[in-house]
């Protein structure tokens, strides 16, 4: 597998997530199932994923593969596709040289269920990929802090109304909410 492909890909017809604001959550970016993921988590995998691919990643791509694990991991078990996050791990540490090991588990997630994507999109074509995916995540619960990007009416992932807010301007040297 390409690891530059793996963060790269454009996110071919970005799905609609359950939306919801975390704002009850100050310094969350978003909560799936309950389990709430920080700012400085996702701050953090920002900043690997982009050493990794030698491009600039807007935390909003963080957010959203990261947010689609469980569905794309269902419909992975469902289909077929045999891969996991320790192998993505074990392949991305691998080539990675400037970074410090280990990566962190938030980095793993958004590479390990953008991989799964891109199996699935190819082996299940487009309709049917996005009808079975829309399928498994509607039936979690996630909710993504506005300030990471919301999605259309017709399932675009819109970038933040903030970007400077979202790329850590707002932040503590702890990636903390101010």
């Amino acid at each position: 597998m390409n690891v530059k492909r793996f963060i790269t890909a454009t996110v071919a017809g970005a799905l609609i997530l359950g939306l919801g604001a975390c704002s009850a959550h100050p310094g969350t970016a978003f909560i799936v199932d309950g389990v709430e993921y920080r700012t400085s988590a996702v701050e953090k995998a920002r900043l690997e994923a982009g050493a990794i691919t030698g491009q600039q990643i807007p935390a909003s791509t963080i957010v959203d593969f990261a947010s689609r694990q469980l569905a794309a991991e269902e419909l992975a078990n469902e289909n077929g596709v045999d891969l996991t996050e320790e192998m993505v791990r074990k392949e991305l540490e691998a080539g990675v040289k400037g970074i410090e090991l280990p990566l962190s588990d938030l980095t793993v997630k958004t590479f390990y269920t953008n991989a799964l994507l891109n199996h699935l999109h190819q082996k299940l074509g487009n309709q049917r990929f996005a009808q079975e995916f829309l399928e498994k995540q509607a039936k979690h619960k996630v909710e993504i802090n506005p300030r990471f990007g919301s999605v259309s009416e017709s399932g675009t992932l819109l970038p933040p109304a903030l970007v400077g807010v979202v790329d850590g301007a707002a932040e503590g040297p702890e990636g903390g909410v101010q």
